[in-house]
């Protein structure tokens, strides 16, 4: 309670009092009156304390209901804002999750493309072995032909020597040209 409107009352019925006591009243009920109203100003200077005690926690209660709808809006704001940096956390956490995805089917593919090279690899290192192996076998091949030809080249050389004078012999028969001609005749069958 306020000590001002009950103040206001006590002034409005002293000035109604007095206003009826010059009309209408005698001294005694004049002297009544005021003590009536000096015991209710001091009733009211007793409650005046009470009453700002009792006004003092609702003052308090509208305050700590002001800053507890202040604290409700901020925790709302809060967690509006904690909503949406969670929400743009979920969508950076998926796309991550989608380019993880992606970057393994990728892995995946180069791995699988690696050991078919590997694979490929080994095969043709293999080819190349076997063409090795037979370039080396080629080369003997060729060495010893060589040296075969050098050899029947020389025997056809002195065969041919052989051949030549023989021929000039017959040219010139000696006696027994029949003989000569078996030998040349011989010659010519014998393999080369």
């Amino acid at each position: 309670m306020s000590e001002e409107p009950v103040r206001r009352r006590m002034v409005e019925r002293e000035s109604e009092n007095g206003a009826d006591s010059g009309l209408r009243g005698t001294p005694n009920q004049g002297l009544a009156r005021r003590r009536e109203s000096d015991s209710l100003v001091s009733i009211l200077n007793e409650a005046a304390p009470a009453a700002q005690q009792a006004e003092s926690p609702a003052r308090q209660l509208r305050e700590l209901r002001a800053e507890l709808s202040r604290l409700r809006l901020e925790m709302a704001e809060r967690e509006e804002s904690v909503a949406a940096r969670e929400a743009a956390l979920n969508q950076l956490a998926g796309n991550f999750r989608v380019k993880f995805q992606t970057l393994q089917l990728r892995l995946q593919n180069a791995e699988a493309k690696l050991a078919s090279r590997e694979t490929e690899l080994k095969e043709k290192a293999g080819v190349i072995e076997a063409a090795a192996s037979r370039e080396k076998a080629i080369g003997k091949l060729v060495v010893r032909l060589s040296a075969e030809c050098e050899k029947l080249t020389a025997q056809l050389h002195q065969k041919s020597l052989i051949i030549a004078r023989l021929e000039e012999k017959i040219r010139h028969p000696i006696g027994g040209s029949k003989l000569w001609k078996k030998v040349l005749r011989l010659l010519q069958q014998e393999p080369l």
